[in-house]
């Protein structure tokens, strides 16, 4: 990878951090609640995020002829929670800031437990999709972000 690339990689990763953090920051112990506070919005929000967004990737990554990548790509995506971060357009389309804070404390705790089984059951899909005769990472890659492959 290029150094450019690697400081594009870099200036994006510190961004997101940088949001997070500032949000943290930011919020007190009632905005990280407001979502338990509002059971159904909370139920609403889960069901979207972690149920109804990976059905419909998955339901896309099935129907369209889409490369190998881009399919496991669609489906790694709909599994990692990434509630919204930017409370500042929430509020100027009228929502409420303290939503997005929740949503994003919440999804944190979820997903300690949502993201590796929902990657354990989608296991054998990866495999499928990454065959014997698809690219592999290098062993080095593989090894620096502890991931496995399949011969």
């Amino acid at each position: 990878m290029s150094v450019a690339a690697q400081l594009i990689k870099l200036g994006i990763l510190a961004s997101v951090f940088l949001t997070v953090l500032g949000m943290g920051l930011a919020a007190t112990w009632n905005d990280a609640t407001y979502l338990m506070r509002k059971p159904a919005l909370l139920a609403r929000s889960v069901l979207s995020m972690f149920v109804l967004m990976p059905i419909i990737c998955v339901s896309a990554a099935l129907f369209f002829h889409l490369p190998p990548a881009v399919k496991v790509a669609l489906v790694a995506l709909s599994i990692s929670p990434v509630p919204p971060l930017l409370p500042q357009k929430e509020l100027t389309a009228g929502g409420h800031g303290a939503y997005a804070i929740s949503l994003v404390a919440i999804a944190a705790v979820l997903s300690i437990v949502y993201v590796p089984l929902t990657t354990s059951l989608f296991a054998d899909w990866f495999n499928q999709c990454t065959g014997p005769n698809a690219r592999r990472p290098s062993s080095r890659l593989c090894h620096h972000r502890n991931l496995r492959t399949v011969d």
